[in-house]
């Protein structure tokens, strides 16, 4: 049986979604963290809530990338 993930009445950031240039939204990662993947469809999209996870991904790329806030 799992367990129940406990309130503790922090609140997260706004999340955002990674967009690169070609107009497609950031899914995951691959190659065991060394490729960021991205899809056409924007309902795979991954949802972020801290700059430190656009930093890891926006290391990882070599594209222009843009937060989308939702």
């Amino acid at each position: 049986m799992r367990s129940k993930k406990r309130d503790y009445g922090v609140e997260l950031p706004p999340p955002f979604i990674i967009m690169n240039q070609s107009c497609k939204v950031w899914v995951g990662l691959r190659d065991g963290g060394r490729r960021a993947a991205f899809s056409e469809n924007i309902e795979d999209a991954k949802e972020l809530h801290y700059d430190t996870q656009f930093k890891v991904v926006q290391n990882i790329t070599y594209e222009t990338l843009e937060k989308i806030y939702l």
